[in-house]
């Protein structure tokens, strides 16, 4: 259950792949996401399907274009919603999807920008808990930091007055402490782009504010 923060959250998140989802959702979380020990615990679940299992990698042209905009739609709708668990989940669930290094990864990427699920991400740097404001930043940390083009694009979705305003804040709490220095690390993953981008940063004080927290 590493990752899944407990047993209960794990179960909870492969229930609703499974039975909110369609068959290829569950088998993209299973076989491209899970980690062996998390494949166990799927397999001795009560939402297993026996007569599916192949116990070698699945094929990887399994899940296409379609499949992955049905996964992110259905993250977008958590993400959405008032469940804490929910969200923490979903978030973690778009890290490894969007951090992989396999094929789907630009047909992933491609999908939270046309689905619209990057604003929702963006939103999570508003959460009142600085825990889901972390969550959300990694997620933006491996958007960003994947080419000039993806981090152009979350500074189009509405990323930097929601960065400006983060940075601004000022409190002796522990984990904005680690917020900030998250913060820093993706406005820096931007500011190494185009040049457009680091006058962006410039113009706006960011780049000054992330020297200064330094």
């Amino acid at each position: 259950t590493a990752n899944y923060g407990s047993e209960g959250n794990f179960d909870e998140v492969w229930k609703t792949v499974v039975t909110d989802g369609e068959k290829r959702h569950w088998r993209k979380l299973y076989y491209q996401v899970f980690n062996k020990e998390q494949r166990r615990r799927a397999r001795e679940s009560e939402y297993w399907h026996p007569d599916e299992y192949v116990d070698d990698e699945e094929d990887e042209n399994v899940v296409n274009e379609e499949d992955i905009h049905s996964i992110l739609h259905n993250l977008k709708k958590r993400l959405s919603g008032d469940d804490v668990n929910a969200k923490r989940e979903s978030f973690m669930t778009l890290s490894k999807l969007i951090n992989s290094d396999g094929d789907d990864n630009d047909n992933i990427l491609r999908a939270v920008f046309n689905s619209r699920l990057a604003e929702s991400i963006i939103d999570g740097l508003e959460d009142p808990s600085y825990v889901m404001v972390l969550r959300s930043l990694r997620v933006i940390g491996h958007i960003v930091s994947a080419s000039n083009e993806n981090a152009q694009a979350m500074i189009d979705a509405g990323l930097m007055p929601k960065m400006q305003a983060l940075l601004s804040q000022d409190s002796n709490e522990p984990t904005l402490q680690l917020v900030k220095k998250e913060a820093c690390y993706v406005l820096t993953n931007i500011a190494g782009g185009t040049d457009e981008q680091t006058n962006e940063l410039l113009k706006k004080g960011i780049l000054n504010r992330v020297i200064e927290l330094a």
